[in-house]
């Protein structure tokens, strides 16, 4: 009685793990291109980050160098105006 019982058993956890294993094997054929887009929006969405990156740092940059013209511009009147009045 014994004996059936665990050959039963042993029956059952076999005909479990080919059940298991089958839908693994089944899951990761889903798995692949599914892996294959993400991994492709995953790239498009690093290349977007660098570009939205650079761009903003351009404008920050473009926004310095306009605030410095905008200082010289500024600093070279008040000196003109103050050599035109020493005159």
């Amino acid at each position: 009685m014994c004996v059936s019982v665990l050959g039963r058993t042993l029956n059952m956890e076999n005909n479990m793990n080919e059940e298991r294993d089958r839908k693994r094997k089944a899951t990761w054929a889903v798995f692949g291109p599914l892996k294959e887009a993400t991994d492709q929006v995953t790239t498009t969405n690093y290349a977007l980050i660098f570009l939205i990156q650079q761009s903003s740092q351009h404008s920050v940059m473009q926004r310095r160098r306009g605030l410095i013209l905008r200082a010289r511009q500024e600093h070279y009147k008040q000196l003109t105006e103050r050599l035109n009045d020493a005159s």
